[in-house]
Formats: C-alpha cells, structure tokens, sequence
C-alpha cells in the first residue's frame, strides 16, 4: 500500500476513535434535540410518545450522530493525507 494511502487510513479511523471518545455523545444529545424540533414541525403538536413521535426524534439521532461520525472520520483522513505529503515534501 502506498505511504499516502497508508496515512489516510490511519488518519481515517483516528478521526473515528476521536468521534467515538470524544463526538459520539454530543452527537447524539444534538441530534435528538434536532429531532425533537422537526417532529414537532412535521406534526404540527409537541413530541408524545407515539411511534411517529419517536421515529422522528431516532432519525434526529442516527443523523446526528452518522453526520458527526463522517466529519471525524474525513476530517482525520485530510489531516492524515496532509501530514503524509509534508513529511515527504521536506525528506
């Protein structure tokens, strides 16, 4: 595997292991808080406990969370990638 390719795995699954010590909850917290809001928006009443109610606050987590997770993971990737061609570009 080239040096570069190498890097921007190693940097893909470090942005994952910080999402996961770091993001995973925040993610989470944000995510149903967001849910909470469209749902109430899409029904046109607050949040019961009704499985429409709850599918809606779900999605707001798997989103939250899914979206965070592909920040992490790209954003580990780029630095990993950059860090790769700088250490080659200066020996």
């Amino acid at each position: 595997m080239a040096p570069m390719r190498f890097a921007t795995w190693v940097g893909a699954v470090s942005g994952a292991l910080v999402f996961v010590g770091v993001g995973a909850v925040p993610a989470a917290v944000w995510g149903g808080f967001v849910g909470v809001l469209v749902g109430r928006a899409l029904l046109g009443r607050p949040i019961g406990q009704g499985a429409t109610d709850r599918l809606a606050v779900g999605a707001g987590v798997a989103c939250g969370v899914l979206l965070t997770l592909l920040v992490f993971t790209a954003a580990g990737a780029w630095l990993g990638r950059r860090v790769s061609t700088l250490r080659h570009a200066h020996g």
